[in-house]
């Protein structure tokens, strides 16, 4: 399981990277501070992807999840959209060090 976590964290925190490094694109072509949320990235890239998803959604579950939950995470930028989750499954994944308490001498 622990191999699993590493994978995927390996797979979102390398997505997150990208994305951050599009936004600090975006700022120094702008000179200033600039956030892109997720859904704008996406619509970007598929804008059907987006209200196909959106209708999903509202179809399955009703208005509720989409304002109250899908909405607000699609509005976080997508470097933190999948870089907490992608730190998350890292330390679930990680090993436990039985090295660590030892002694400088002893390294």
């Amino acid at each position: 399981m622990k191999l699993i976590f590493r994978i995927l964290a390996t797979w979102l925190i390398g997505f997150a990277l990208i994305l951050l490094v599009v936004d600090g694109t975006r700022m120094l072509a702008a000179e200033a501070f600039v956030v892109t949320p997720f859904i704008e990235s996406w619509r970007g890239v598929d804008a059907n992807g987006v209200a196909g998803f959106e209708s999903f959604i509202r179809g399955q579950a009703g208005d509720w999840l989409w304002i109250g939950v899908a909405a607000p995470l699609l509005a976080l930028p997508g470097w933190v959209l999948f870089g907490v989750p992608g730190l998350l499954f890292a330390l679930a994944g990680s090993r436990r060090s039985s090295r660590r308490y030892r002694k400088f001498d002893q390294l």
